[in-house]
């Protein structure tokens, strides 16, 4: 069958169980990422996931395949991983912002790089370096966790993302 029929059809209960135990997650964890109540999601008598819930699943179950062969087939690892703040997930789609100095701007490639303005290039790696530096101080566990943005596709696109630096020897 393929995908978008199978997504059409709907995903049965035992799927999301399948999925959920590939990255250790509880019930109720599998239920928020798919925005709906535990109670609902294992309801004996529910219909199965509709198509948006279904291929979401989908794309949560690749993704945690993904992770599973990043990880040499350890889901506690795994598990772990997606449950640790990353500075990587630092970034506006999460709702992330840090606080900079009011005086702050971000140079231009043009400033950073332009022989006549040797003042202001140290002005600007200046900045920068203080800018690095206060990123640096926030505290590691005000990042977002891998889990608490996959109950969209952005947030799956992102940690998809990281994997694959990860993937690639790329420290993330």
């Amino acid at each position: 069958m393929h995908p978008i029929a199978a997504f059409r059809k709907g995903f049965d209960r035992h799927a999301i169980d399948v999925v959920a135990a590939k990255a250790g997650l509880t019930r109720k964890e599998i239920a928020t990422l798919l925005g709906v109540s535990e109670r609902h999601l294992y309801n004996s008598s529910a219909k199965p996931l509709n198509a948006l819930q279904s291929e979401h699943l989908a794309r949560l179950g690749e993704l945690f395949d993904r992770g599973l062969v990043l990880f040499d087939g350890n889901k506690g690892a795994l598990s772990t991983w997606l449950r640790t703040p990353k500075m990587a997930l630092a970034v506006p789609e999460t709702g992330y912002s840090i606080n900079l100095p009011a005086d702050y701007k971000q140079p231009a490639l043009s400033e950073l790089f332009a022989p006549a303005n040797k003042k202001q290039t140290e002005l600007a790696i200046n900045q920068n370096m203080a800018h690095t530096e206060q990123l640096a101080a926030t505290q590691e566990t005000d990042y977002p966790t891998p889990l608490s943005i996959l109950d969209t596709t952005t947030g799956i696109g992102l940690v998809s993302a990281i994997l694959g630096r990860i993937e690639a020897g790329t420290y993330s």
